[in-house]
């Protein structure tokens, strides 16, 4: 069995020497923070380079980096005010850099129209969802839903669970709550490949949840959401992407111009 790098198309027999490449090919200028001896995270404070100003921060390369692999599906999780819409924003402004290939068109349905809308160029704004079958799948589509979980229907689903890779549609979907109380909810967060943690400084049950889920008995996601969300807007990325390396799943500062990283074992 041959093992393919998503952003070279090297190939290698062995998982554990993709994973290796990845790390030392694409990731050259990644921070680990690691586990102390205690199993506590290492927190990013005690790296100076969190302290600098981000515009003083040398611009990453982009093979520095992990860009998101379209198609994918996603979820952007947090309370009101955590800077959920600004980090799709940021996402988009510096989508070449974030997403690989680009998308062609980008769809934003919404439910209540905000003043940031106006903010945000390259996209195509829509009350509430729109009718999939009308989408050309022959380009690239990505479609940002916000905040309209309780108009999610069976297509919506479809999106999650089959419809995004045969209809080449990539799907940002932005949430207060991870974890609603349906069977439709549960189908998406089960085939979601990131999942972004906004920083909630009332209820991180939801997080202690997905860190049960991941890492049974131990403590390494709580932790990381914990570092990573010490500031205002502060988030976790976790990637789910099947061909991610097991010790990149845990991600902060993902965009260009920042230092990226990752909580390790």
């Amino acid at each position: 069995m041959a093992y393919v790098c998503q952003f070279c198309s090297k190939t290698y027999t062995l998982k554990n020497s993709l994973d290796q490449h990845i790390r030392r090919k694409h990731f050259k200028d990644l921070r680990e923070i690691p586990c102390s001896s205690s199993g506590k995270i290492t927190s990013r404070e005690e790296f100076d380079i969190v302290n600098v100003p981000e515009h003083m921060l040398p611009p990453v390369p982009r093979g520095h980096f992990l860009p998101w692999k379209h198609p994918f599906t996603c979820m952007i999780a947090g309370p009101t005010g955590s800077g959920k819409t600004t980090f799709v924003k940021r996402f988009i402004d510096n989508i070449q850099q974030m997403m690989t290939p680009i998308p062609d068109k980008i769809l934003w349905c919404y439910g209540e129209y905000q003043t940031i809308y106006g903010f945000i160029d390259k996209v195509e704004f829509h009350e509430g969802l729109p009718d999939l079958m009308e989408l050309d799948t022959s380009v690239n589509n990505l479609i940002v839903i916000d905040d309209l979980m309780s108009e999610v229907n069976s297509d919506v689903t479809s999106l999650f669970t089959k419809k995004s890779h045969h209809f080449n549609i990539s799907v940002m979907y932005i949430v207060q709550n991870l974890f609603c109380q349906s069977k439709k909810h549960r189908d998406i967060s089960l085939n979601t490949h990131y999942i972004v943690l906004m920083k909630n400084p009332r209820d991180s049950s939801q997080v202690r949840c997905l860190s049960q889920q991941m890492f049974p008995g131990k403590t390494l996601l709580m932790e990381a959401y914990k570092d990573a969300t010490l500031h205002p807007h502060g988030y976790l990325l976790v990637d789910l992407k099947q061909n991610t390396p097991s010790d990149l799943r845990l991600r902060t500062c993902v965009f260009p111009g920042e230092y990226q990283f990752v909580y390790v074992p």
